[in-house]
């Protein structure tokens, strides 16, 4: 009966490690390789590639064999399944992170840190924050503020407070022993400045709400919801109070909403439900940049890295308020642009992921677009920075004029 039971668990196991190995080399052999993997959001190796590359004598005959298996290994059947599996035992029960730059906090929050070089969490880095170039930026800003005014343009600074302010007593050791969880690198900064112009930075605001209102506790980026939640204070009691009048919202319907941070950590899909309100004062037209005139397409050139870029350029026209807008900001504006543009009857939305980040960049927007408001919204840590981080950010140099020809 032993004998039995032994080999019964010897086809069984042999099965078990035969069986994707089957279904890969099906996979590979009938052109069904996949050539990314949204669990770990990135580019998977393949077979058909790899062959390609040695025939070309681009790889060598030497190096073909790893190459080979790291191919396979990428193409490997149910890899997804398992490493999703794998992943989330290892983040959920051991609070193990699977990426390098994010961190598993207390209560399963997740944070992205950018380690080693802490440049999302400047207070946690070895050598401390640099507050006073955080005092510079600010400053900076001021001075732009004051040349838009001269051209009859009203900015503002919305800097959005990260999960790692907002949530700082959920970070893990020893990035909550290093940082001040009473008052931010930024509130101190903001304290030394002074008079640095229309700034919000409305970290109390995003405390009053539970985990998941605003941002879900596992992600990078807020969610739609909190985005509207966030605008709809800045113009009823916050920054724009008395500039704009709330566009309408409709009802609010369940929509999921994806996770972000779980791509990263290879455990992807991972979506929450949020309660999504209807968007309502729809303009009249929705375009983007590749839809304008040659002619008007040539005016925009010389701010966007390239041609193709242009399409990130998004504009609204025909909408049921007055005044043209302008929304000049990092990855957080995506969530925040459709309801802000319902605020005016021409808006203009830059990505800055995808401007020549230089000198002069704002005063050249400003220069095309102009506009009778002018919103930039940055996340926290494109105004904090660690105290051996020496090289100027693409954010600093665009708050500057440009420099003069010689």
């Amino acid at each position: 009966m032993r004998i039995i039971s032994g080999l019964l668990f010897l086809f069984v196991f042999a099965a078990a490690i035969a069986g994707p190995g089957i279904v890969t080399v099906m996979k590979i052999t009938t052109g069904g390789e996949e050539n990314r993997s949204d669990t770990e959001r990135r580019r998977l190796a393949t077979v058909s590639a790899l062959s390609r590359d040695i025939s070309r004598g681009e790889v060598d005959l030497i190096n073909a064999g790893p190459a080979f298996g790291e191919a396979f290994k990428d193409q490997l059947a149910y890899r997804g399944d398992v490493t999703r599996q794998v992943n989330s035992v290892l983040i959920n029960t051991f609070a193990h992170s699977t990426h390098d730059e994010i961190k598993i906090g207390r209560g399963n929050f997740w944070f992205q840190l950018a380690t080693p070089s802490f440049h999302r969490l400047a207070c946690a880095a070895p050598s401390g924050p640099d507050v006073q170039r955080s005092v510079e930026m600010l400053r900076s800003y001021k001075a732009f503020e004051e040349r838009a005014a001269t051209l009859g343009v009203k900015t503002y600074l919305v800097i959005v407070p990260m999960t790692t302010s907002i949530y700082a007593d959920h970070l893990p050791q020893p990035m909550r022993e290093r940082c001040d969880t009473d008052q931010t690198t930024l509130q101190r900064a903001l304290a030394q400045a002074g008079d640095v112009g229309r700034v919000a930075y409305d970290l109390e605001w995003f405390r009053r709400f539970e985990p998941g209102e605003i941002y879900d506790p596992r992600a990078f980026h807020w969610h739609r919801p909190g985005a509207i939640n966030y605008l709809t204070y800045l113009v009823e009691d916050g920054l724009l109070k008395g500039d704009r009048r709330l566009a309408l919202l409709g009802p609010a319907r369940e929509r999921p909403e994806e996770i972000d941070n779980a791509s990263d950590l290879g455990v992807a899909p991972l979506d929450i439900i949020v309660m999504d309100n209807a968007l309502r004062e729809p303009p009249e037209r929705t375009l983007t940049g590749l839809d304008l005139p040659p002619q008007r397409q040539e005016d925009f050139q010389d701010i966007f890295r390239n041609d193709a870029a242009l399409r990130t350029l998004l504009m609204t026209e025909g909408g049921q308020q007055s005044g043209t807008g302008v929304l000049v900001g990092d990855s957080f504006t995506s969530k925040f642009w459709p309801y802000y543009s319902r605020h005016f009857e021409t808006a203009y939305r830059f990505h800055a992921s995808f401007l020549r980040l230089q000198h002069g960049m704002l005063d050249r927007i400003v220069e095309e677009t102009e506009p009778d408001y002018l919103v930039i919204l940055l996340t926290e840590p494109k105004w904090t920075f660690a105290a051996d981080a020496r090289d100027q950010t693409a954010f600093e140099r665009i708050l500057l004029e440009a420099e003069p020809a010689n």
